[in-house]
């Protein structure tokens, strides 16, 4: 399975965290936010030097999609707590995810090794719709990360990593500047309403 081109479903959907793969001392970086613990509703939650890297990032892009066929939950148990999201193959749901497409060979090498309690994947051309806003065409099935069956895919009563989810929300907001503010808008809406958590949509889901 070899490809430069991926479909990012939860995080990988925020540009700041594509380009954080491209900084040495990531990891360091990303547990050092993630033990604020603390994050006032109204500050930003990314991590400033990924945020600028993304900008300067032109051999990397980034094509919003809708893919048929997928079910995506926050299900994974995070040993930073809470759950992070999973998806499998449902073929009564769909999912808008985004094509990471242009990744060197380094940085696909430590993306895999991050999401090693996933299973890797390939999905087929024909279930992924492009977003008419975008002028792209996906001609390489992409990778992506399936759960599997494990414990570490069991919610219990665990909840939401409020930190994972609002990366998410606010690495949305990134887009804007290739695809423009109504299209952030119901990319964000698409997300929250094909996104679930016991069962439910987490439109309304309080933290």
């Amino acid at each position: 399975m070899s490809s430069d081109t991926y479909l990012g479903y939860g995080s990988l959907i925020s540009p700041s965290v594509v380009a954080a793969y491209f900084f040495d001392d990531r990891a360091e970086k990303v547990e050092e936010k993630y033990s604020e613990k603390v994050f006032p509703e109204d500050e930003s939650v990314l991590i400033d030097n990924f945020v600028e890297k993304w900008e300067e990032l032109d051999e990397v892009e980034m094509i919003p999609v809708k893919v048929q066929g997928m079910e995506r939950s926050y299900s994974f148990k995070s040993h930073r707590g809470g759950l992070m999201l999973s998806a499998s193959e449902n073929p009564e749901k769909w999912i808008n995810a985004v094509v990471v497409r242009g990744l060197p060979q380094e940085q696909q090498d430590i993306l895999d090794d991050v999401e090693s309690d996933y299973q890797k994947h390939e999905i087929d051309l024909d279930r992924i719709e492009v977003y008419e806003q975008c002028e792209a065409e996906i001609t390489e099935k992409p990778i992506l990360y399936l759960s599997d069956s494990g414990e570490k895919f069991s919610a219990g009563d665990r909840k939401i990593n409020e930190l994972y989810h609002r990366t998410i929300m606010q690495g949305i907001e990134l887009l804007t500047k290739e695809y423009g503010e109504e299209f952030t808008e119901e990319f964000s809406r698409d997300f929250l309403k094909t996104t679930f958590y016991q069962g439910q949509p987490v439109t309304d889901y309080s933290f």
